[in-house]
């Protein structure tokens, strides 16, 4: 019952939380959010093809999203939802006393800047996490380079710089 009520209280937190990004272009837009509007209309308008741009994975839930009729703030909202979600999972994994602090400080803190502004990046760090929540261990080199490229090229599909913080880890775990 323990694990059953963490996880209703952790989808809560996520949720409120979350209900920041649905309502986000309400109360001020900043230049990311116009370029986020214009990229998902031109993909609900059939202009995906004029898409500049080597983020393919988050073009791929544009699309998604658009041809379910998704409202733009709706998904948003689902977007950083399935984003806190996940992270909070894998902060979970690594060390269940933490998640709530960790949850609470970064939706007061780096969450203004991933998740209501660079979303890409915020969905690019669950592999992140990922990657370090699966590698962290004693794994044979074979194991941990699979988990890594894997991990590292989803990632990449979502924002290229990601790539950055990947390499930079690989070495300490």
């Amino acid at each position: 019952m323990n694990h059953l009520y963490r996880f209703i209280l952790l989808m809560n937190l996520c949720f409120i939380f979350s209900l920041l990004i649905f309502f986000r272009g309400l109360y001020g837009i900043d230049p990311d959010y116009s370029n986020y509007e214009n990229m998902y209309n031109m993909i609900s308008w059939g202009y995906a093809s004029d898409i500049r741009v080597t983020d393919y994975a988050y073009i791929f839930l544009n699309q998604l999203a658009s041809d379910f009729g998704l409202d733009f703030s709706f998904f948003l909202w689902l977007l950083g939802f399935f984003s806190l979600l996940s992270k909070a999972y894998l902060i979970n994994l690594l060390n269940p006393r933490v998640v709530y602090i960790y949850l609470i400080i970064y939706c007061f803190s780096a969450f203004l800047l991933f998740e209501m502004i660079q979303i890409r990046i915020a969905l690019a760090l669950i592999f992140y996490l990922g990657f370090v929540v699966y590698s962290s261990g004693s794994q044979s080199h074979f194991k941990k380079n699979v988990i890594f490229f894997t991990l590292m090229f989803s990632a990449y599909s979502f924002h290229a710089s990601s790539v950055i913080l990947f390499f930079a880890t690989y070495f300490l775990i």
